[in-house]
């Protein structure tokens, strides 16, 4: 058998940027295509000192890969993700299918069982997997009938522009005025907080 042929659609934000990160650093014998928008087609990137070149993204190509990591909005991936799932294994890191009934929702060391052979795979939240990975076992053994979590999201969750976007705010700021606006939130977070992550649901809460 060879090597798994392994995509990356987001490959220049945080999170895809980390996730290649991952794969270098575990040594996984596979092969990596990195996926960005097609004004960064035939760029590099580099990462622990290989040189990746960036691919345009489309179905049809992606679809050569045996599995595709959606590192990407939730709407690129509610548009692409069940097409390219008719192909290959997809795993989704944004919020569009967490909430969907016929897409597991996957964190290993807790819902294994979820997985049943569906191509289409969500993610949880980011902090969520990471508190359910700790609570699952106390849950098992003592039962946990309710969590009261608050959670503060960085700029990160924005992707690397948000983030570039943040420091030099912070370093130029000098006032809250007229100016104090955002290409990438709906207010500049330069020493600033904003009650509101991602959109507003049915219920009023982001």
């Amino acid at each position: 058998m060879g090597k798994l042929r392994i995509g990356i659609a987001g490959a220049t934000g945080a999170v895809g940027t980390t996730l290649l990160d991952l794969f270098l650093t575990h040594q996984d014998p596979v092969d990596i295509v990195c996926y960005a928008s097609a004004r960064s087609a035939g760029k590099t990137i580099t990462c622990q000192g290989q040189t990746f070149e960036l691919q345009a993204f489309s179905v049809d190509h992606a679809a050569s890969c045996d599995a595709v990591f959606l590192c990407v909005s939730g709407d690129f991936s509610l548009e692409y993700g069940p097409l390219l799932a008719k192909y290959s294994y997809v795993i989704d890191n944004s919020s569009a299918f967490r909430y969907a009934d016929d897409v597991p929702l996957i964190v290993p060391p807790v819902t294994p069982h979820s997985f049943t052979g569906q191509t289409l795979i969500a993610n949880p939240n980011c902090s969520s997997a990471i508190a359910l990975v700790v609570l699952a076992p106390h849950h098992k053994k003592y039962g946990i009938e309710h969590l009261t979590i608050s959670t503060y999201q960085a700029a990160s969750g924005a992707g690397k522009p948000a983030m570039d976007e943040l420091l030099a705010r912070t370093k130029d700021f000098k006032d809250y005025d007229h100016t104090f606006s955002s290409d990438y939130f709906f207010h500049d977070l330069a020493y600033n907080v904003v009650p509101q992550v991602d959109k507003f649901q049915d219920n009023l809460y982001t």
